[in-house]
């Protein structure tokens, strides 16, 4: 008996010769690139594909093997070593091994039934089909994403790798000046190396050296009064704004109202009264603008005391120091060169 999809069949249908068995479509399980070869010559003759032999039209699907090579039987399970070609309408076709056709089994790949006798198996290829290119949708949507996914990745990338590639550059140019500051540092150990520490306490000594520190004090100790007074005059800033935001100009207190307008004049604000009547008629205060006062050539602004105090109060002074000899060493060397060139001329 044989199987159909978990079914028995009865012997009795094999016994009988079916419509399905009886007349097999000659082109039955061929594959579209065969198919045009399964054409019969004007003498209703057939040749097997490999050319081998010559055989009569209708023995072709007859479920006999006349072929070596087993063409003759595309649809049937007759000669061994062969495929079966399923159409599968509304799906996608396939192929399987011919020893498979018609064996009562529904094959899954043969969705059309067509491995098989009319009548044994469902056509189901509308559903597989639709099933099929549902999920072949998801795929594609979810390759879609994954593109732009991708593509953001390699976008960013590209902008990483420039980025990089210009902190190389910035690092190789610090690290050349990094090298020539090194190498100058280690000038100046060497050098501090090659004297006594009895002949650098001495040369500590030096008025200029003495002089340096004595600057050095003294920028420290104005740099925190500097601090201290920015201190009191934000705090002194806060105490006016609520008095100027807080006054009622109707008590006519010319005390506090020589303040408050003395105070918007040097912060720049407008007067408060001025800016009632422009929340109440809606239009735009606007604010004084205070006389900047010229600094004097060479003096340093507030932002400069801010960024560049701390670094000069960092200076290593004894470094300074060697240097200052090592200029002075060249030129002393110089001019008493040139004072014994002229004795000799």
């Amino acid at each position: 008996m044989y199987l159909k999809r978990g079914r028995m069949i009865p012997w009795l249908f094999l016994a009988f010769p079916l419509p399905g068995l009886a007349a097999l479509d000659k082109t039955h399980g061929v594959s579209p690139s065969l198919r045009a070869k399964y054409t019969p010559s004007a003498s209703g003759t057939w040749s097997c594909l490999d050319g081998s032999k010559e055989i009569s039209w209708d023995a072709v699907n007859d479920d006999y093997c006349d072929c070596p090579d087993g063409s003759d039987e595309p649809g049937t399970s007759a000669c061994p070593g062969t495929t079966f070609y399923c159409r599968n309408a509304g799906h996608i076709g396939a192929t399987i091994p011919s020893s498979r056709v018609r064996d009562g089994l529904c094959e899954p790949e043969c969705c059309d039934g067509s491995d098989e006798t009319l009548g044994v198996c469902t056509n189901t290829c509308a559903e597989v089909g639709a099933a099929y290119r549902q999920k072949e949708e998801a795929e594609r949507k979810l390759r879609k994403t994954g593109s732009k996914i991708r593509a953001t990745y390699i976008a960013f990338a590209q902008k990483e790798k420039k980025r990089l590639e210009k902190l190389i550059v910035d690092l190789e140019h610090e690290l050349a000046s990094r090298e020539v500051e090194a190498e100058r540092l280690r000038d100046i150990a060497e050098r501090a190396e090659s004297i006594s520490a009895a002949e650098l306490e001495r040369k500590k000594q030096s008025p200029l050296y003495q002089s340096l520190l004595a600057h050095h004090t003294a920028l420290k100790s104005l740099r925190k009064e500097y601090k201290k007074h920015l201190e009191k005059e934000r705090a002194l800033g806060d105490i006016l704004d609520s008095l100027r935001t807080g006054y009622n100009p109707n008590y006519q207190d010319m005390a506090v109202l020589e303040a408050v307008r003395g105070w918007e004049s040097l912060a720049g604000l407008p007067h408060i009264n001025d800016v009632h009547k422009g929340e109440e008629s809606g239009e735009e205060t606007q604010a004084y603008t205070p006389e900047v006062e010229q600094e004097e050539e060479g003096f340093w602004s507030a932002d400069q005391i801010e960024r560049e105090l701390d670094r000069l109060l960092k200076t290593d002074h004894v470094s300074l120091l060697l240097e200052h000899d090592k200029i002075v060493g060249h030129l002393t060397s110089q001019s008493i060169r040139r004072c014994l060139l002229r004795n000799v001329t």
